[in-house]
């Protein structure tokens, strides 16, 4: 573990966060910015990275470095399970941190469990669910059933808090933090965005960013730029296991030459300044980092009304459309490039409520009064 200098209002914690991260990812944002945040206010971090074994270096591991986020790496294979939850073990005997904080299914069963044999507090953030396929909806169940032994476990919006709860989650358990800005992103100037992703600098641009996979909606995004009156063209930033039967949607709907297909970019938050308009056309999600990083970009909103995307645009700062409706989506897509105006009121609004509600301060503050809570809680029993 690694400690830097700072001020701690309270005794400092020592915390190590466990995940098993993708590339990029909203989940992987939210740990290197709490890690950044919590480092800035003096307590010991580290942050264990669970990857298989690969010749090439990971991206979430070389931003942490750039980041300057302490971090190990433990390489085990897809199913080594007895392995990992041992070597886990042996470095939290080592470590003593004061709370393990896990994200993830893995880390979730098998982090928490090594943790909680060491005498280290548990905490977890619930980042969502997809719920597709039988195999997903078992180890959301196992994941879901993990948490009545943290100590503390933390749903990003009210919708995952009210599912956790029908899911036999204990109330007392229960903190809602909706994520905030992290303050590690900086739009880049529009010109140099859209150089960056290969667009023309005079087109209009709707753009989607995301794991182009079923939850995500890419197949409504498509379906939404279809109706849409060319020059209007879509960037798609990300991949996924759905990529190759969006780009056959994409030249069945007859606009295969108005799609920009940038693939998986690093630090994609980045980019968002090169839109004329960002839109999130998910069937389901948690408190979106993308969204909070669009909005803190002052880039115009189109998104549809599910998980905790509503508690976050409130007001004028986004509009909201029912999931599965192009139609509507595309409706207002086209209201927002038609009117100077509510682009500029969406977009004051945002700057505004980024300060009000979501700022990087505010956000690790709520986090600490979590960590805080839960070295002093009771270990839960019998909830297994």
């Amino acid at each position: 573990m690694s400690q830097r200098p700072g001020r701690a209002r309270e005794p400092a914690i020592r915390i190590t966060h466990v995940l098993a991260p993708a590339p990029f990812g909203g989940l992987e944002e939210v740990v290197l910015g709490l890690s950044v945040g919590f480092l800035a206010r003096g307590h010991a971090l580290g942050v264990l990275a669970v990857l298989e074994p690969s010749s090439t270096p990971h991206p979430f591991v070389e931003r942490a470095a750039a980041l300057g986020v302490p971090l190990d790496v433990l390489e085990v294979g897809a199913r080594s399970y007895l392995r990992e939850f041992r070597e886990l073990r042996r470095r939290f005997a080592a470590d003593r941190p004061d709370i393990v904080h896990t994200h993830g299914f893995r880390p979730d069963v098998i982090g928490a469990l090594a943790a909680r044999s060491v005498g280290a507090a548990t905490v977890c953030t619930v980042h969502g669910f997809t719920g597709r396929g039988r195999k997903v909806r078992l180890y959301e169940a196992l994941q879901t059933k993990a948490f009545r032994r943290m100590r503390a476990v933390v749903p990003v919006s009210q919708p995952l808090r009210e599912r956790l709860l029908r899911g036999g989650v204990p109330d007392a358990l229960l903190a809602v933090v909706p994520n905030g800005v992290t303050g590690l992103l900086h739009p880049r100037e529009r010109r140099e965005a859209r150089r960056g992703l290969g667009l023309d600098p005079r087109s209009v641009t709707v753009g989607w960013i995301g794991r182009v996979s079923l939850e995500k909606g890419p197949d409504v995004f498509l379906r939404a730029l279809a109706e849409l009156e060319a020059p209007v063209g879509g960037c798609v930033i990300g991949s996924g296991p759905l990529e190759g039967e969006m780009r056959a949607l994409a030249r069945e709907l007859g606009i295969q030459d108005r799609v920009r297909w940038a693939g998986a970019v690093a630090s994609a938050g980045e980019l968002l300044s090169a839109f004329d308009v960002f839109v999130m056309s998910s069937r389901t999600e948690g408190t979106p980092m993308v969204l909070l990083e669009a909005m803190q970009a002052g880039v115009p909103l189109v998104c549809t009304a599910v998980g905790g995307i509503p508690d976050v645009l409130q007001g004028v700062e986004g509009a909201l459309v029912p999931s599965e409706r192009p139609d509507l989506l595309a409706a207002a897509v086209g209201r927002l490039l038609a009117s100077d105006d509510l682009r500029s009121a969406q977009v004051a609004s945002s700057s505004d409520v980024i300060g009000r509600r979501f700022s990087t301060e505010l956000w690790i503050e709520r986090y600490e009064a979590v960590y805080r809570r839960a070295l002093y809680a009771p270990e839960p029993r019998g909830r297994a």
